[in-house]
Formats: structure tokens, sequence, C-alpha cells
């Protein structure tokens, strides 16, 4: 999925930009909005959901600097509807903190039981690969 590149694209350089606030990255967390978007995005049309982020922020429906979060929940929800989960099933989340926070929220919120690791992961896991790989090609 590319839920991270189409958040910059719309937070960044489209008419969204105009109405969320910058971002920072030291800005606190803001769960109740982000599980807001989780629980829109559970309805599908996530294109007429972005939009609505747009009129909240015009009619100030939710505090201007929770928005960004929204924004993320309604995107990281679309994209783990797509995703066939078991409850109780265990799911790894890799990547930076402020990430992992969210999608392991999210997959919480769906029941599942999350393990969340450090970016560093990804490193370990290519050298295991490439060891692996040279170990068997000698």
């Amino acid at each position: 999925f590319m839920t991270g590149e189409v958040f910059a694209l719309l937070r960044q350089h489209s008419i969204l930009a105009r109405t969320l606030p910058a971002m920072d990255a030291d800005a606190p967390w803001h769960p109740e909005a982000f599980a807001a978007g989780l629980t829109v995005a559970a309805e599908g049309s996530v294109l007429h959901h972005v939009f609505g982020v747009r009129t909240q922020a015009l009619f100030e429906q939710r505090a201007p600097e929770a928005m960004p979060d929204y924004l993320s929940g309604l995107l990281i929800g679309e994209e783990l509807r797509a995703q066939a989960f078991t409850p109780g099933e265990s799911v790894w989340v890799v990547g930076a903190p402020a990430l992992q926070q969210r999608y392991a929220h999210a997959l919480r919120l769906r029941g599942l039981d999350v393990r969340c690791f450090g970016a560093e992961a990804t490193w370990h896991g290519l050298q295991a690969v490439a060891h692996a790989i040279e170990e068997r090609n000698g």
C-alpha cells in the first residue's frame, strides 16, 4: 500500500494543505480523532470521506490540530479494511514509533495481537536473507 505517500500528497499538495495545520513532528497525537477516522473508513467511499476532512476543517467540526490524525485514521482504516484478519491473530508492525503507534492502535481495535519492532528490524531481516543466500550459493 502507498498509504504514507497518499497521506503526504494530500497534506502537502492538495486543497487540504490550506485547511490543515503544518506538520510538526512533536505535535501530540489525537487518538480520538484517529479512531474517528478509522470508524468512518469502515464505511468505504474513502474519496468522499477525504472531502469530508476539508468540510470538517472549514466548519470547525473538529479541532484543527486533530485533523491530520483524523486523516491518518481515515487512510490507515481504508488500508486495513482491505485486509482479511482473524480476531486474535498476531500481527507484527515494523517502522518508526509514530507509525507503530497508529497501526498498533488500529489493529488492536480490530481485536488483533500486535507486536511492534523498530525500523532496524527491516535491516536485520535483509541481512539475514542476504546471509542465507550467500550460504546457499557458497
